[in-house]
């Protein structure tokens, strides 16, 4: 008997012994245990790192593109020559943005799914950060920068443990009642309908947006 033959009879195989019935209630436990478990995940992300690195078009596919950024960097170079260095510093500061895209991009995609994930967090982290900047530091206050920027590494984690599903419909809701609440908690009531709308369209902009 195979082991989902046995959960659906709800019974288990102990040591090779005679199977003995389990509760609905333990087998609940047990697989939503099963989907959080750290080990688990880890484990399933060095499988699909291993994968990625063996995967030969995506290897070539990131040579191709480190290979035109390279050949762009030389003519590019070649071309400043003599001129003005504003100039040159402006080209120098675009080279740079564009290789740490490259790089941030290829390493996301060799690590898999957990790569594209920490990648989205990070950049919807820093997205939002300069979007609140927008609205004000001092006018959001602490409490609200804490609840904003908390929800990030939470919403993210929840995604990877593989709650995509549930998160992708109660998050608005869930991002929405934490700000607010927050801010009439902490008695932060000073255009609190704009700055509690602003907060949100920064965390369903950045945050929420991308990982859909």
């Amino acid at each position: 008997m195979s082991s989902l033959d046995a959960v659906a009879k709800d019974e288990v195989t102990i040591a090779g012994t005679n199977t003995v019935p389990i509760s609905n209630n333990s087998f609940k436990i047990s697989h939503w245990w099963y989907a959080i478990c750290p080990a688990q995940h880890t484990r399933k992300a060095r499988g699909d790192i291993k994968m990625q690195f063996g995967n030969a078009l995506l290897l070539k596919f990131i040579a191709v593109i480190f290979s035109a950024l390279a050949l762009g960097t030389v003519l590019r170079l070649v071309a400043q020559r003599g001129g003005s260095t504003k100039t040159a510093n402006a080209r120098f500061s675009s080279l740079k943005t564009w290789w740490g895209l490259a790089l941030l991009m290829s390493l996301a995609a060799l690590m898999g799914k957990f790569g594209i994930i920490l990648l989205l967090a990070i950049a919807g982290a820093l997205g939002l950060r300069e979007f609140l900047k927008l609205i004000g530091w001092q006018v959001l206050g602490t409490p609200t920068l804490i609840a904003l920027f908390g929800s990030v590494p939470i919403y993210y984690l929840l995604v990877w443990f593989g709650f995509g599903e549930v998160v992708r419909w109660t998050a608005p809701v869930v991002f929405l009642i934490a700000i607010a609440s927050t801010r009439s908690l902490s008695g932060l009531m000073e255009g609190y309908i704009r700055t509690t709308a602003g907060a949100f369209l920064g965390l369903m902009l950045f945050v929420y947006g991308p990982s859909y």
